[in-house]
C-alpha cells in the first residue's frame, strides 16, 4: 500500500501539471490554431481536474491500483495525444509510461493508448 500511495502522489502531481499546462496552452493564438486543428485544451484541463478528484478519492479510500484502471483517469492523457500538441504530449508520455508500468491501465485502456500513440 505504501508504494500505491507514492504512485498516487506522483500521478496526482502529473495531473496537476497537465491541468496547469493545458491552462497555459489555452491562449488566444492557441485557441485559434486549436480551432483550426480541432483541439480542445479546456476539455483536457477539465478532464485532468476530474481525474485528479477521482484519484484523490481513490487514495483517501485506500483502494489499490485496480481502482485507478478507469477511463476517467486515462482520458486526459489520451486527449493530449489526440491534440497533437508537442508541448503537452511531451509532458504526458512519462505519465502514460508510469501508468503502464504500475499496471494501472485496463486491457481496453492499453489498446486506446496504442491507438493514441500511433496517431501522434
Amino acid at each position: 500500500m505504501a508504494s500505491d500511495a507514492a504512485f498516487y502522489e506522483v500521478l496526482e502531481a502529473d495531473l496537476r501539471s497537465l491541468s496547469s499546462e493545458a491552462r497555459k496552452t489555452d491562449s488566444i493564438a492557441t485557441q485559434i490554431t486549436g480551432w483550426l486543428q480541432h483541439t480542445d485544451f479546456p476539455l483536457i484541463k477539465e478532464c485532468a481536474e476530474r481525474a485528479l478528484l477521482r484519484l484523490r478519492a481513490i487514495s483517501q479510500e485506500g483502494k489499490g491500483i485496480e481502482a485507478v484502471r478507469t477511463k476517467e483517469i486515462l482520458r486526459p492523457f489520451l486527449l493530449v495525444c489526440e491534440s497533437k500538441n508537442p508541448k503537452l504530449i511531451g509532458a504526458v508520455l512519462g505519465s502514460i509510461q508510469k501508468l503502464l508500468a504500475h499496471n494501472a491501465v485496463s486491457d481496453e485502456g492499453r489498446q486506446q493508448v496504442i491507438q493514441a500513440l500511433n496517431q501522434v
